[in-house]
């Protein structure tokens, strides 16, 4: 039994011993052997991986598992079990949930997978589709298709994609039902039982909302999933993970306290991670900074400390459109700017940099 427990790699290694022929043996506990002498610091290396039973985890809960609902109000959650939903439960959730608001119904057709894509655009264009969501940027058919090329997009042959119709855009009113309904049985049909809704906030941005009329709470059709599979149990899978911690637990955050370690040095100069660049880089930050604080009459010498917390609030998150309504500017913010610099960067050691002012949280 302790040889069993083994991994297949080790077991190669070692003589097969022939089972006793016994029918049954009762009261033995089962073994697990794990090499302890070195620890991992892969936070996705566990004992099930280290065993080698996670495909029998896996596979265990893709085929048994019961799945239920995690919507939650009131500090209670549904947990009623997820099952398929019907066009019409959608229809009624979407009326219920969001009436008055605008709306985009998109169909998934591409989810996850590398490649250029042209011939999924081509065929999009000739099914009549003006718009399409790719990598969740809205973009024009007929601007992108005239580009023509093998990459009219110009995404990375090797990077996940993810590419939608945009079916239909309308504000939700019961008079469009019908309306509805016909984008909604569309957006079905085109991306194959599931839908993407994609609702505008009073902050002019858009929240996402997946239906499937294969597997979701039939209370909560926003609660859904794709039908269980292996894959979405898998460590180096991002199927099935969370996705905003990529299955984690954690994420990292930059920290205000690192990102301005002293408070009290003057506002140009107080921003850590803009003052340790390139000359190059350090030109262009000034001049944001420059910008920022000549729209908001604050002289570059002012303790950071003296500015207010709406002020601090705008130069760390950036504007919204509410305060580009009241302010008068836009700006892009100083945690945003980082980020997308983390995201986009090719260089380690600028990653490695920027990672000194982030913090894990859960």
């Amino acid at each position: 039994k302790y040889m069993e427990s083994l991994s297949a790699y080790a077991r190669q290694f070692l003589d097969q011993m022939q089972k006793p022929d016994l029918e049954s043996i009762e009261g033995l506990p089962p073994t697990i052997a794990i090499h302890q002498r070195a620890s991992g610091h892969n936070p996705r290396s566990t004992v099930a991986t280290t065993t080698e039973i996670w495909d029998y985890l896996r596979l265990l809960f893709a085929r048994c598992g019961s799945p239920t609902c995690w919507h939650a109000k009131g500090g209670k959650t549904c947990g009623r079990e997820i099952s398929a939903s019907t066009a019409t439960q959608i229809i009624e959730a979407v009326l219920g949930e969001f009436d008055g608001r605008r709306i985009q119904l998109c169909a998934p057709v591409i989810r996850s997978k590398k490649g250029f894509h042209k011939e999924t655009l081509e065929s999009l264009q000739h099914q009549g589709f003006v718009r399409a969501r790719v990598n969740g940027t809205i973009v024009d058919l007929r601007d992108v298709m005239k580009e023509g090329g093998e990459n009219p997009l110009e995404l990375g042959r090797y990077e996940m994609h993810d590419i939608e119709a945009v079916v239909d855009r309308i504000k939700v009113s019961e008079k469009d039902r019908q309306r509805l309904a016909e984008s909604v049985e569309t957006a079905l049909n085109i991306g194959e039982s599931s839908l993407l809704l994609l609702t505008e906030t009073p902050e002019g941005t858009w929240e996402e909302h997946r239906y499937s009329s294969r597997f979701s709470c039939p209370d909560h059709p926003s609660c859904s999933l794709e039908s269980l599979e292996p894959r979405m149990f898998s460590f180096n899978s991002p199927h099935g993970a969370c996705k905003e911690c990529s299955g984690l637990g954690t994420i990292l955050e930059f920290d205000e306290s690192l990102v301005v370690p002293d408070q009290s040095r003057a506002v140009a100069e107080a921003i850590e991670p803009w003052r340790k660049n390139g000359k190059r880089m350090n030109i262009w930050y000034g001049r944001q900074m420059r910008r920022f604080l000549d729209n908001i009459e604050v002289d570059r010498t002012t303790p950071y400390s003296d500015l207010s917390p709406a002020q601090r609030k705008v130069l760390l998150h950036g504007t919204t459109p509410a305060d580009k309504k009241k302010l008068g500017f836009t700006f892009v913010g100083v945690l945003p700017n980082l980020r997308k610099r983390i995201e986009e960067t090719e260089s380690d050691n600028v990653r490695e940099r920027l990672h000194a002012y982030t913090a894990s949280i859960p």
